[in-house]
């Protein structure tokens, strides 16, 4: 997720375009504060770890995945083997092993002054369904005692009937049309979009800088602070429905819902994708 906030904090651009749909009636401030935070409190409750949805990664399906019950950290696999770690593209696997590493040494500093929960902890690793089974088997390699592996698998159909008068806004219409299916332009896109369209809203601001510093619990706290943070302003955003659909997006309302099963066991000899392994 620290893509996503660095490019939303750093980025300017320009106004959004214009639509010939007529103005809707506008939605009262405190009836948005209350949407928004009850969607993002839901859409937690199944959200993996601090991390954008990939957007083109063909998840896994599996008829054995099962509940995300807890958050930790997601390392995705893409299908030519590049990992992506909270929006970034990491050079090697070296490099996110180094990750795992640096996550583990600070978890383990913050249950000691009890300031984050104990291990182990869940290591998600989110392939993609052609991602080659050595870079997963570097990756999962040696872990310690800390960790539980898991790997992310698709568990379902995207439903956002809940979210049908948001996404009939004309503005969140045009955006969200113009959303690339891959990454990292979506994640970069969705950055300057939330940027522009929460112009004048300060509170908010100041949760997305809060939370680059609390990465292992970014996703709990702007669940829990960002829908206040809006009311703060009196929802005096650019654009109050552009923001609201943004940070759904980052929670993935919109992508199928993830699931997990246990990691089986591999080889880092093996040539084979894991989807010819799991099913």
């Amino acid at each position: 997720m620290r893509l996503l906030w660095v490019c939303l904090l750093a980025i300017s651009c320009g106004p959004h375009g214009t639509s010939s749909h007529p103005a809707r009636k506008p939605v009262a401030c405190k009836d948005r504060v209350a949407r928004l935070g009850n969607r993002l409190g839901a859409l937690v409750l199944t959200t993996p770890g601090a991390v954008p949805h990939v957007r083109g990664l063909r998840s896994l399906d599996s008829a054995h995945g099962q509940p995300i019950d807890a958050r930790g950290s997601v390392l995705a696999v893409t299908r030519d083997g590049s990992v992506v770690v909270s929006g970034n593209w990491l050079d090697t696997v070296q490099a996110g092993r180094d990750y795992i590493s640096a996550v583990e040494k600070k978890g383990v500093e913050d249950a000691l002054r009890e300031q984050g929960p104990p291990p182990p902890w869940p290591l998600y690793i989110w392939p993609d369904r052609d991602a080659p089974i050595p870079v997963i088997a570097d990756l999962v390699a040696g872990l310690s005692d800390h960790w539980r592996p898991r790997l992310l698998v698709g568990g379902g159909v995207a439903v956002a009937a809940s979210d049908r008068e948001l996404l009939e806004q004309p503005s969140v219409r045009a955006t969200a049309a113009t959303l690339p299916g891959v990454e990292p332009d979506a994640t970069t896109f969705i950055a300057r979009e939330l940027r522009t369209a929460l112009a004048g809203c300060t509170p908010v601001f100041e949760v997305f800088v809060r939370s680059q510093k609390e990465e292992a619990r970014a996703a709990d706290m702007l669940a829990k602070d960002v829908a206040p943070a809006l009311g703060a302003c009196d929802c005096r955003a650019a654009d109050a429905d552009v923001f609201e659909w943004g940070m759904l997006a980052t929670f993935g309302a919109y992508e199928p819902p993830l699931r997990w099963i246990a990691i089986p066991k591999l080889a880092r000899r093996d040539r084979r994708t894991i989807g010819q392994i799991v099913n």
